[in-house]
């Protein structure tokens, strides 16, 4: 090797050993290189220290070569001789190696030595010598200028190790919380703390808070070591506000931190708590608390967004609107429960559905009154976000749907959002608004008008007594009707009140009914129409408000002769409920009376059925505009028998006419024990 090289060696060398690594770190390389440049078979740097010495040995691996450096293949008598004469040695070993070591020091002071052994019998090669003795002073400054030599502790070649493991454990991404952990874990284990705990920085920086901590089982440890001590808390403060590791001692026990900084900023700390600890031990710590900072400040930003995705999908799983996302083909992304849940779809067909609508199709299709108008609404080139009310039957259902293109970062529509929600009760308010005011305007208008009328002709002449009475009696009867279309409101608002309470009693139907009967035949017309009572004598008792029985039945026979033709027929019959007819609902098991209202009107169209007992609800025809009404009265009349604990149902065909069903709870021992 010439004079260039040597010094190029000796220039490449210096700079290593004198780098801003960890010592066993500069030390590997500077023996790799050299040996790659003036062969040798081993080597070993040994560093003295006051509190503990050490040694690295190289290449680690070899054969008969411990981690440490402390093995067979070195003489402790032949390092002990250097020591002593503090100068270069050369030694046989066996006849193929040698032993050549040179004491590392400056003046008086003492900092290591270097031990090579080589294959050459003969003197070492000269160019080896120049280049380590040249090295010999820069060896001595890096010894020098390292915590070891200094009086103190140092990572061992394992320790150093062990960090570069964790430091690429930690690049992977992780949540706050499971490196945390780790990170505590890895303490405790190296410096077998009694306890330990990691405090992390509030967002304002002004405070810390316990996020985790770990406690080494112990047989028979005391129940007040459970919780991390406030002591640790509190270091953990003062090592963060300083920026440096901070040591106590408190009655008999070793109280630890090692903040975790990055770029200046404060992230948190790391305290321990034991009886005892090992400096080395306490070093590796504050060496793995400054590895963690940047690892800590990525598991911030991972754990904010794992947060921010978390707060997203409950939102998106719990919003009551359905949501459905598409790419721009229609195959489906993602739903959220509330989707499937609006449309009635049976959760075991979801995992099938991967085309909207399509694939829905079959499901909602028996429900869709006009399946191509809802098919339209997603052939069409939706550019802009689309609004379209669909309708559904059995049961009635109005959705609102909004159809929303979605773009990607380049603004491409790269999808479509479809967002549902359940109109029908909102829609439902509003007709039943507009019907209120419709009905009760006409209503009210009716009776008024002829109030007014007669009443005006009243007080402008006078009537013979027989035309005056005739017309009394008439503003008597439009006030009548004034005062039931008054009471049928306040019914409505007492039962959703909640404030109609049932008077209850043990009484007989035929009873009640002759006396319904006597009534109607005063009040209404109905000797234009057959009224027809099959309702026996032996029937037992019930057990009802008597007054809301007489109601229910008022309506029902009201409505029946009202829809019916002149000369019509009108059958009222009662028998205790053997079977139930098929169109029943479910019904209670209590003992019941079965009582059926069946006319010969108008009837009722099958679609309409199921809503013919909502509020001011009528059969969209010009017999029922022309008769009038509230339609309040079946209303009423379901509450009613409903607060019995009965059920009230129809049949109907339109142009035959119409069969109201309703039950009553007989009169057992059971029900009157209720009252």
């Amino acid at each position: 090797m010439d004079n260039k090289r040597q010094l190029d060696l000796i220039q490449r060398l210096g700079q290593l050993l004198l780098s801003a690594q960890p010592l066993p770190h500069r030390l590997t390389q500077v023996l790799e290189q050299l040996q790659s440049a003036l062969p040798f078979e081993v080597a070993r740097v040994i560093v003295l220290d006051e509190s503990a010495s050490w040694s690295l040995a190289f290449p680690p691996h070899a054969p008969g070569t411990s981690q440490n450096g402390a093995d067979a293949l070195w003489s402790n008598t032949l390092t002990g001789e250097l020591f002593h004469l503090r100068e270069p040695i050369q030694r046989p070993i066996d006849q193929r190696r040698c032993y050549v070591a040179w004491p590392i020091g400056w003046q008086s002071r003492l900092y290591g030595a270097l031990e090579l052994q080589i294959q050459q019998q003969d003197s070492p090669a000269p160019e080896l010598m120049q280049v380590i003795q040249a090295l010999l002073p820069i060896f001595a400054t890096a010894l020098s200028q390292s915590q070891g030599a200094n009086g103190q502790p140092i990572l061992s070649l394992a320790e150093q190790q062990r960090l570069d493991t964790i430091a690429t454990q930690i690049q992977s991404p992780l949540l706050l919380q499971p490196l945390l952990a780790d990170l505590l874990s890895w303490s405790v284990e190296h410096t077998a703390a009694s306890n330990g705990s990691i405090h992390v920085a509030e967002a304002n920086g002004h405070g810390l808070h316990l996020l985790t901590f770990e406690l080494p089982h112990q047989e028979n440890s005391p129940s007040t070591a459970l919780v991390p001590s406030t002591r640790a808390h509190d270091l953990a403060k003062i090592a963060l506000a300083n920026g440096r590791a901070m040591i106590r001692q408190v009655d008999g026990l070793t109280h630890f931190a090692a903040p975790i900084v990055h770029n200046g900023q404060l992230l948190g700390a790391i305290a321990l708590e034991g009886a005892k600890f090992q400096s080395q031990a306490l070093l590796f710590v504050q060496r793995l608390a400054e590895l963690a900072g940047p690892a800590v400040v990525r598991a911030q930003f991972y754990q904010q967004l794992a947060d921010a995705g978390s707060h997203l999908q409950q939102v998106f799983d719990e919003l009551p609107t359905g949501l459905a996302l598409t790419d721009a083909n229609g195959t489906l992304l993602r739903a959220n429960p509330s989707w499937w849940q609006l449309w009635s779809i049976d959760p075991t067909v979801i995992p099938a559905i991967k085309l909207i609508p399509w694939d829905m199709l079959p499901h909602v299709l028996a429900r869709l009154p006009d399946p191509l108008a809802f098919s339209d609404l997603f052939t069409k080139p939706i550019t802009t976000a689309t609004e379209a009310l669909v309708v559904m039957q059995g049961p009635w259902q109005e959705l609102r749907l909004l159809l929303m293109p979605v773009r990607d970062m380049l603004g491409l529509q790269s999808g479509f959002l479809l967002a549902a929600n359940d109109v029908t009760r909102e829609r439902e308010v509003d007709r039943l608004k507009s019907e209120f005011v419709s009905v009760v305007s006409h209503e009210l208008r009716t009776p008024l008008t002829s109030i007014l009328g007669y009443t005006e002709l009243l007080l402008a002449r006078e009537f013979a007594p027989a035309e005056r009475r005739e017309f009394i009696h008439t503003v008597h009867k439009e006030a009548d009707h004034l005062a039931n279309l008054v009471e049928d409101l306040l019914n409505v608002s007492r039962l959703d009140a909640g404030k109609i309470k049932l008077e209850r009693w043990v009484m007989a139907l035929p009873k009640l009914v002759r006396e319904l009967v006597a009534q109607l035949n005063a009040e209404l017309d109905v000797e234009r129409h057959r009224l027809l009572l099959d309702v026996p004598e032996s029937l037992p008792p019930i057990y009802a408000d008597r007054d809301r029985v007489r109601q229910i039945l008022s309506n029902l026979l009201s409505n029946a002769i009202k829809y019916s033709p002149e000369g019509g027929e009108v059958v009222l019959h009662a028998s205790v409920l053997q079977k139930p007819p098929a169109s029943a609902p479910s019904l209670p098991p209590e003992p019941a009376l079965l009582i059926s209202v069946r006319d010969q009107g108008i009837g009722i169209p099958q679609h309409e059925l199921s809503r013919i007992f909502e509020r001011f609800y009528r059969v969209d025809n010009s017999n029922t505009r022309r008769i009038g009404g509230t339609g309040l009265g079946l209303a009423i009349t379901r509450a009613l028998v409903e607060l019995h604990g009965g059920r009230i149902w129809v049949e109907s065909t339109p142009g035959e006419g119409s069969t109201f069903y309703v039950t009553l709870p007989l009169a057992t021992e059971m029900l009157r024990t209720r009252r």
